[in-house]
């Protein structure tokens, strides 16, 4: 990540954990969000997802005093 955008990445390997064994054939999906600030800090990495309208859920991704808001529709 930078402090401008961060590059989400959905990737197909459940397996997978931390970077060791990345492999981006397995990649779903690559989003490019840009970082926002939050009003307080977020003490641990979180994910959220909220209702944002009609077909359309926010998934949220913070930490620190930064997130990220991704629209996901459905």
């Amino acid at each position: 990540p930078t402090e401008e955008i961060w590059t989400i990445i959905f990737n197909s390997d459940v397996d997978q954990w931390g970077h060791y064994s990345y492999d981006d054939k397995n990649d779903v999906l690559r989003v490019d969000a840009h970082v926002l600030q939050n009003d307080q800090p977020v003490e641990e990495f979180s994910i959220q997802f909220e209702d944002s309208e009609q077909g359309v859920a926010l998934m949220y991704i913070a930490w620190d005093m930064n997130r990220v808001e991704i629209p996901i529709g459905y």
